[in-house]
């Protein structure tokens, strides 16, 4: 019977970290090491396979104190005074939209005086990519706050692509940041406060092998990470989540001791990783394990309408 079934949902082959190997060319042609026994010069190398990153690039910047009258607060020496969030300076992530893209409604435009002035532009019925700023310049971008799911994108868990060619006195301005690509695999790390879930993108696991090359175990990659503090207290890795692992949905070892001799019931709890997804909050993607619908085929089955506890894609 169908429900008496233990699917062994064989993942993938992990190829990500793989050494690449390629026959090389010179000018389009295979370069011969023996030409009349046919073996070709072959580069070998560490290689990194999957999207490292998005290909939207953002800036970092620090959020000033203001006063009720909108002014920039300072210090007794002149300086800007910053918002500060857990005893740092408050950092927003910020994207240029062209003009034409942005929502006044919903975006939080960065420069509070000039979205209020075009808003004015707006109600009086000028087109908004035909929106003037103080100078009379016909605007074409304008800076936002990054949105992420209900909230907006935190400037720790985003991906610096590269170096910025102009430095700034500003650490975090020197940087292009991007949100991370792929996932690679997530860290469950814990102690006597709670868990927490770090991942590791494989826009991360290319840093590592570039600067100290493949690593033996997939261990070695979270090294980088660590120590990780939970409430001001260091906390250990106690399993690390990949594409493909099995997962038994219980709620006690009680349940879970009264179910091991029954594989109905077991096919019932039994899911597999098909996604880590959201790395910020450590979200993972399941898919049962005798499901094999695509994700189109999924929303059809299981529309938002009806079933309202679908997630996205129907799962």
């Amino acid at each position: 019977m169908k429900k008496n079934i233990l699917i062994n949902n064989i993942a993938d082959k992990d190829q990500v970290l793989t050494p690449g190997r390629k026959i090389v060319r010179k000018r389009g042609k295979i370069v011969w090491i023996d030409r009349e026994n046919k073996v070709p010069k072959i580069a070998q190398g560490d290689s990194i396979r999957g999207e490292l990153h998005l290909q939207t690039y953002y800036g970092k910047i620090k959020i000033a104190a203001k006063d009720e009258n909108g002014s920039l607060l300072k210090d007794d020496k002149r300086n800007v005074v910053y918002n500060q969030v857990d005893g740092k300076d408050e950092i927003w992530m910020v994207i240029r939209k062209p003009i034409d893209k942005v929502n006044f409604l919903t975006d939080v435009i960065i420069d509070e005086h000039i979205a209020s002035f075009l808003k004015m532009q707006l109600e009086t019925g000028v087109k908004q990519n035909e929106l003037l700023d103080f100078q009379g310049k016909t605007l074409r971008h304008l800076r936002c706050r990054v949105k992420a799911a209900r909230g907006f994108m935190n400037p720790d868990n985003v991906t610096v692509v590269k170096e910025q060619v102009y430095k700034s006195t500003k650490e975090y301005k020197n940087h292009i940041y991007a949100d991370s690509g792929e996932n690679y695999v997530f860290g469950l790390f814990e102690n006597k406060n709670g868990r927490e879930i770090i991942s590791i993108s494989k826009f991360e696991a290319a840093k590592y092998i570039e600067a100290l090359g493949a690593p033996k175990n997939k261990r070695e990659l979270f090294e980088q990470k660590e120590p990780v503090y939970i409430k001001k207290e260091e906390s250990q890795l106690i399993h690390i989540f990949e594409v493909g692992q099995k997962v038994i949905f219980y709620e006690s070892f009680k349940e879970l001791n009264e179910i091991e001799s029954d594989p109905q019931e077991i096919s019932k709890r039994l899911y597999f990783i098909k996604r880590l997804h959201q790395a910020s909050v450590g979200n993972m993607l399941f898919q049962h394990h005798i499901e094999a619908k695509t994700d189109e085929e999924l929303t059809k089955a299981y529309p938002k309408e009806t079933f309202k506890s679908a997630g996205k894609d129907g799962f």
